[in-house]
């Protein structure tokens, strides 16, 4: 899937949720992020992958 499709999947997930639970505080859902991870029950940036370990020498490989 092209990343511009999966970003659109995710704010139409995101918009349906609005509808789904219009009594939700929608500012909470603002701070939804296709690119956040949940740690320790928190929204937070993705780690990036030292470009020195393993995971990070993939990173380039296509």
């Amino acid at each position: 899937m092209r990343t511009g499709a999966y970003l659109d999947e995710f704010d139409f997930a995101i918009a349906q949720a609005k509808i789904i639970y219009p009594e939700a505080d929608h500012s909470l859902l603002a701070q939804a992020d296709a690119f956040k991870v949940i740690k320790d029950g928190k929204l937070v940036d993705q780690e990036v992958p030292d470009a020195s370990s393993p995971a990070g020498r993939l990173r380039g490989v296509k």
